[in-house]
């Protein structure tokens, strides 16, 4: 704990602080394979304003730089024992290994401990401290103090009391039982929260029961020209062929007939069951609880009771969402706190101010999960641009409350975050023989339209012939075709591929298909090389460093 006052004081005014440690980065090509990060560990910048009694806690932590596999040891063939998305951070053990040209580090991942390549890790140490705060009013913990790149991680109440890890430029650096992150230093306080916050922290908008006004339908969609049965059969009588991409209504009701799971469904009028593996689900939300506060007014602990008291007031113009009604009283939650206002008090939005405002965000790609409505405004009942069938590519450069900003087909607008999804179930990754201009192109036909890409995280080889290629891990990114195919005719013509793409060496298949992800952030199924087929391909075949490879046939 800090000793005084002034070691209190100037332990929040450290807004200059350096922050500790340093982000070791290795730049690609085979130098890549064999560099080692230099971590510098200058000295603590808390040390200056701590009382000497207090005892300073060196960690180190390593932030993923991309999706990566924990490995139960220093090598990429071992079990993984997860994926730890990008940003995660864990704490570094100070163990490393150095297995052919690869650094591993180990690192804990909450209760799990195990291995990852040092390429992908960004180091930083931390000098920790016994210190204590208190959070003096609601606030965000963010990934950052201040970057381009920062992200909400959750909200913290008032009244919570926190460690206090790190400052920089006005932020203070804390850890909850939860989460760590940074909070403006004028969030923290010192001292323990009165017994006014602690009556109204009740009442903070984190605690806010759910909006009896969001209600949330399952919606399924057909993959495939489909039966819907009478009952949880397929010897049931059929009530009607489902063509592939009809949205329909899941009820709830699941059955599990010998090894195939079963899903309720309502198709217009009829009510019946199809196969849950020729269905894609998607949640579809529907929000009226938004209303404007008319004119200032006092929020209530209780709508009519003896014992309630003002929680805050509401100014003019605010928007709120309902939670509930009793009575003349409607129970809102505002940015800060949740409580109840007089009815009368309330207004429906406008149409502009129903429309939310564009966010920009970086382009990526992503799929319709069924036939899917472009709209002209991120709102229902805006007018329909076109629309999009079942498995069509878009390019998202926005988001606008439940909706994203797409482009498709040459025209810009709206349509619902749920109705997309990253992974292309009916798209194929061409990188060798199959691309445009090859020999096996024509084996392609057949697909509504395709995208030049990469594929991030990989390295081609050639092997036995000048044209045969193999996609392997690794540190580049192999250049290739995305093709996008009808979801009516995409099952067949990938399980053709599944047949043509076959290559035994001593009686192993050097190739598999997997889902791999692209330079945009969709997903699309590629023949890459099986475990066997990477191992023959980097201990046998030419590694392509450089150029569009297959260009120069």
């Amino acid at each position: 704990m800090i000793k005084s006052e002034k070691a209190t004081t100037r332990f929040l005014a450290a807004a200059s602080a350096i922050m500790v440690g340093a982000v070791a980065t290795i730049a690609g090509g085979a130098a890549a394979h064999s560099a080692q990060a230099q971590i510098a560990v200058p000295a603590s910048p808390l040390a200056s304003v701590l009382s000497p009694s207090v005892a300073l806690l060196s960690t180190t932590y390593a932030t993923t730089t991309m999706n990566l596999h924990l490995r139960l040891a220093a090598s990429s063939s071992t079990e993984s024992l997860g994926i730890m998305p990008t940003g995660t951070v864990t704490i570094a053990t100070g163990e490393t290994k150095l297995s052919g040209t690869t650094l591993w580090r180990k690192v804990r991942w909450g209760t799990k401990t195990g291995w990852s390549s040092a390429k992908y890790l960004s180091l930083r140490t931390v000098t920790v401290d016994t210190s204590v705060g208190y959070i003096n009013g609601y606030t965000s913990i963010m990934s950052h103090p201040v970057s381009p790149t920062r992200y909400r991680i959750s909200g913290i109440n008032a009244g919570t009391k926190v460690q206090l890890l790190d400052n920089s430029g006005g932020w203070l650096l804390i850890k909850t039982d939860k989460y760590q992150g940074w909070v403006q230093a004028s969030f923290v306080s010192l001292t323990p929260p009165s017994a006014t916050v602690n009556k109204l922290t009740p009442f903070l908008a984190a605690y806010a029961p759910p909006s009896d006004f969001i209600t949330t339908t399952t919606q399924a969609i057909t993959k495939v020209n489909l039966h819907l049965r009478s009952s949880a059969s397929t010897t049931s009588t059929s009530l009607g062929i489902m063509p592939s991409g009809t949205v329909t209504t899941a009820t709830g009701s699941v059955k599990v007939i010998g090894s195939v799971t079963w899903r309720q469904l309502r198709w217009g009028t009829k009510i019946g069951w199809a196969p849950s593996s020729y269905l894609t689900l998607r949640t579809v939300s529907t929000d009226t609880s938004v209303r404007y506060v008319k004119s200032y007014t006092s929020m209530m602990s209780h709508p009519i009771s003896p014992d309630r008291f003002r929680i805050a007031g509401v100014n003019a113009g605010t928007r709120v969402q309902r939670l509930e009604v009793s009575g003349s009283w409607t129970h809102i939650k505002t940015a800060t706190y949740h409580g109840w206002v007089l009815t009368s008090y309330l207004r429906l939005p406008t149409a502009a101010e129903s429309i939310p405002a564009d966010v920009n965000v970086a382009d990526y790609g992503r799929f319709t999960i069924g036939s899917t409505s472009v709209r002209s405004q991120a709102y229902a009942g805006s007018s329909i641009l076109l629309t999009a069938p079942a498995g069509a590519k878009v390019k998202v450069t926005h988001t606008a409350g439940t909706y994203k900003k797409i482009t498709y087909a040459g025209k810009t607008g709206y349509v619902l975050s749920t109705a997309l999804q990253s992974r292309g179930e009916n798209t194929v990754m061409a990188y060798g023989t199959f691309r445009s201009g090859q020999v096996a192109h024509e084996f392609m036909a057949g697909y509504r339209n395709y995208f030049l890409t990469t594929l991030p995280r990989t390295d081609m080889y050639q092997l036995w012939k000048p044209d045969w290629t193999f996609v392997t891990t690794g540190y580049r990114a192999v250049v290739a075709e995305q093709y996008i195919y009808p979801t009516s005719t995409a099952p067949a013509k990938i399980a053709a591929m599944d047949e043509y793409e076959v290559i035994n060496y001593q009686g192993q298949n050097m190739y598999r298909r997997t889902m791999m992800p692209t330079a945009d952030g969709s997903q699309s199924w590629t023949y890459r090389t099986s475990e066997w087929g990477e191992q023959v391909a980097k201990q046998s075949g030419r590694l392509i460093e450089e150029a569009d490879f297959l260009k120069r046939f």
